[in-house]
């Protein structure tokens, strides 16, 4: 190649015109999935129901939301994509963590599930400072995210019940907000204009 030649580039593939918009489908299975393990987390539900949250993380929140994140990469969607992918194989995992880490782990199970959590805080902080390019609803979604599963993390950390608890009220709340964006892409979009807005931080072009 000539020096005076300018290097290839890589596209940005556009948007693919026969795939829809996957966020429904996939922010879907996480907040059914977060809504149902924090009724037990918080202690509404007894504890020994918790064995549901496993069937839900397997098929809804985890399988179905992995699926769709790479529905939402094909249309060239980065950050939902991202999310639903990655958050898609934290439900695969933590059914993987409840069935046969935790109870294969002995006197260092309450460590493995506080390293589990630590991680994904980790990217939860990640995906929080990048929905600042997004909406105020998906900031404030993603801002619960991280004080529930932070008090997770402290209450794994301490052995204590009441933070915990605290942490699964959080994750009510969350479920909430997921299932908003969830309406509100929906609804918006089935009905072509904004019904349930989700105010993004700036106005759109023309």
């Amino acid at each position: 190649m000539a020096a005076s030649e300018p290097l290839p580039s890589t596209p940005i593939p556009q948007r693919h015109p026969f795939i829809t918009n996957a966020v429904p489908i996939g922010v879907g299975g996480f907040a059914l999935t977060t809504f149902t393990l924090g009724l037990y987390t918080s202690g509404i539900l007894n504890s020994e129901g918790t064995v549901l949250v496993i069937a839900l993380a397997a098929f809804y929140g985890g399988l179905t939301q992995f699926i769709a994140g790479f529905f939402a990469l094909a249309r060239g969607d980065l950050f939902p994509a991202a999310f639903m992918t990655s958050y898609g194989a934290f439900w695969l995992s933590y059914v993987a963590l409840v069935l046969w880490v935790v109870p294969h782990a002995g006197a260092a199970a309450g460590q493995a599930v506080f390293i589990f959590l630590v991680m994904w805080t980790v990217i939860t902080v990640i995906f929080t400072i990048a929905s600042l390019g997004t909406n105020w609803v998906v900031l404030i979604t993603f801002l619960s995210f991280c004080a529930a599963i932070i008090l997770l993390d402290i209450g794994a950390a301490l052995n204590n019940a009441d933070i915990t608890k605290a942490g699964g009220w959080v994750e009510l709340l969350l479920a909430a907000l997921a299932w908003y964006i969830v309406m509100a892409e929906i609804v918006n979009e089935t009905l072509h204009r904004t019904v349930f807005p989700l105010f993004p931080f700036r106005a759109p072009k023309g």
